[in-house]
């Protein structure tokens, strides 16, 4: 993980504050095969971050997902060379750094640069604004599968990739002059209690509830921010255990992500070895996560409820392994964890949690590998 620690108000970059922030990454290797990020990155409480190539497409690895929220440039097609400049392990520079792991730092950064210019956004204004200043640009999906549609109030949206691009200059204009968003009002559309079994030949299982928005009452919705769909499923498998290599933390170690994924935040400006940082003035420091003999509920909720009232941002390039089939996602201590995260966290602003859509590609999916119609 990358954490980054607050630096004095009394130092500025260019008239701004150097705004601190904290990032979460992986400070590991991934298990081979495909992973996903599911419940993660489906979650209200997180920015779910899918990747575009230089031409404007998407990347072979993308999966289409409702719940992301926007894009940021990754590496192009299957070629290596196409990767993203950052550093790298012992001071060195890599041209290779690909995946939504490379996106979400990205998006990251651009969040701290919006942080820095309003430090008084909330959870959900960061959310809002991102969803008003993404770019459709000329993002395009290559197979022709997912086409821009126009929701409700008028804004262009892609499964694959959300509102668009990020557009860090057009954030930071509007942070300037953003106003708190109005207080959130919860309403409870309605329950099926009564068991119902899922086709075992693939086949799908539609649950329809009738809701009047909690008209009439103190918690009526006009405006719709989120929807959750909140399920209870017995199956006789759901995950296999994750295993991790070296969990003895050797001195000398190949786990490269994470630098990667620091750098691309915060490498500093003319360091003549790579790449400069998005937000590159930031602090960071390693927290070891995945190099675990294995990974528990317990680890997860430690890491993402790491100081939250110092920590403005969490950017995480990991999730647990998928084989399209099966469901996992934040269990009962990490969603807590999470939960009062952006409710308490940023002193009562809510931290941010950014997250990587997941490398699945086209035959995979980032909602939970169920699909559910709103």
């Amino acid at each position: 993980m990358i954490l980054s620690r607050r630096k004095n108000d009394d130092d500025h970059r260019d008239g701004f504050t150097k705004w601190p922030f904290m990032t979460t990454h992986t400070w590991g290797e991934y298990p081979q095969g495909t992973w996903i990020l599911e419940g993660y990155a489906a979650s209200m409480w997180t920015i779910s971050i899918n990747s575009a190539i230089n031409d404007g497409q998407n990347a072979h690895y993308d999966e289409s997902c409702s719940s992301t929220l926007a894009s940021t440039f990754s590496n192009g097609a299957k070629d290596p060379n196409t990767g993203v400049a950052t550093t790298d392990l012992y001071g060195k520079c890599t041209t290779t750094h690909s995946g939504t792991s490379a996106a979400a730092p990205e998006a990251a950064g651009v969040f701290a640069l919006a942080l820095e210019a309003n430090p008084s956004l909330t959870w959900r204004d960061v959310q809002h604004i991102t969803v008003l200043t993404s770019k459709r640009n000329s993002l395009f999906d290559a197979k022709n599968r997912f086409h821009w549609t126009m929701n409700g109030v008028g804004l262009e949206f892609n499964h694959l990739f959300g509102f668009g691009v990020l557009d860090a200059g057009a954030m930071v204009a509007l942070a300037k002059q953003w106003l708190t968003c109005p207080p959130r009002y919860h309403c409870e559309a309605g329950a099926i209690l009564e068991p119902m079994r899922i086709p075992s030949n693939g086949g799908s299982l539609y649950l329809k509830i009738n809701t009047n928005a909690c008209a009439g009452s103190d918690t009526e919705v006009n405006y719709l921010e989120h929807v959750q769909a909140v399920i209870t499923a017995n199956s006789t498998r759901r995950v296999n255990k994750l295993a991790f290599n070296n969990p003895d933390y050797p001195e000398f170690c190949s786990f490269s992500h994470g630098t990667r994924c620091a750098g691309e935040v915060a490498a500093a400006r003319d360091n003549g070895i790579c790449g400069v940082g998005v937000a590159y003035d930031s602090k960071i420091a390693g927290i070891r996560m995945l190099d675990q003999p294995y990974m528990t509920d317990l680890i997860e909720a430690n890491s993402m409820g790491h100081e939250p009232h110092k920590i403005h941002i969490y950017s995480a390039s990991w999730g647990p392994t998928d084989d399209g089939k099966t469901v996992d996602g934040p269990r009962n201590a990490t969603m807590r964890a999470i939960v009062q995260g952006v409710n308490e966290g940023r002193n009562g602003l809510g931290n941010i949690y950014v997250w990587a859509s997941g490398d699945g590609g086209e035959e995979d999916d980032c909602n939970c590998d169920v699909s559910i119609l709103l």
